[in-house]
């Protein structure tokens, strides 16, 4: 049976240690996206480098964003439905399985670090000797599958997330309970906007996307896709990792 973690909380704060300690260079931070009208998303610093969304596994968005298996080892990863510009199979981002339960908030901050030097710069690339880049270094031969299974062996960063999980504002659940919540990961890529979540098997195009402006096109991914799924429920949380301000 895979392991269970302590799930993460969509903390900013606790967010940015983990991301930090992982090898994200100290330039960067998680804040929270208050509001999704254009002038609070335009007080955001930029760039935006990648979005995290926390969402509720209500029935209605679990329908509609099922788990499925990663592709064969040695395949290239399937994309979402063909989209006019869609790029090759292997223009997809980096991108990982999520084998271990409750390590969904993990996984999407190794997600948003992994791709954000690719569209953004190498300023914004893992520190480094740091545990991603190294990470990186030795799967980069690996389907999203096998990473997947190199991830769970890592008993440093399962450290690492159970100090994140208690750094919470909450007291946080044990490992066994089931959450009904979910972390993916939005990055930019290739030109588009990609949809980064460990349980799909692969990362999912989810359009055109102009230099920089992952941020908006996230936004609304994240309004058609998610939110408009299942109007009952307000229950998202959207953070934006981006410079630190001063």
């Amino acid at each position: 049976m895979p392991p269970r973690w302590v799930p993460l909380e969509s903390n900013p704060r606790a967010l940015t240690s983990l991301a930090h300690k992982l090898g994200v260079p100290p330039s960067l931070a998680f804040t929270d996206i208050l509001a999704l009208d254009d002038w609070a998303l335009d007080m955001l610093p930029r760039p935006v480098v990648a979005v995290l969304l926390l969402y509720p596994l209500t029935p209605a968005l679990s329908a509609a964003h099922p788990s499925a298996p990663a592709p064969a080892e040695g395949e290239p990863p399937p994309l979402a439905p063909a989209a006019d510009g869609a790029p090759a199979p292997g223009e997809a981002p980096w991108y990982l399985t999520q084998v271990v339960s409750n390590a969904c908030g993990t996984i999407g901050i190794l997600h948003a670090a992994a791709n954000a030097s690719k569209a953004y710069g190498e300023e914004f690339a893992p520190a480094a000797g740091s545990f991603l880049a190294t990470f990186m270094d030795r799967t980069a031969a690996m389907g999203a599958g096998a990473r997947g299974d190199a991830l769970e062996a890592e008993e440093s960063l399962s450290d690492m997330h159970a100090i994140a999980a208690a750094e919470g504002e909450t007291a946080a659940p044990p490992p066994e309970e089931n959450v009904d919540t979910h972390f993916v990961a939005f990055v930019e890529h290739g030109g588009g906007v990609w949809e980064c979540d460990g349980r799909k098997g692969r990362p999912v195009w989810r359009g055109s996307c102009a230099k920089g402006g992952l941020l908006k096109s996230a936004v609304q991914v994240i309004k058609t896709e998610f939110m408009e799924k299942d109007p009952s429920t307000m229950r998202f949380t959207m953070l934006a990792l981006a410079p630190v301000q001063d």
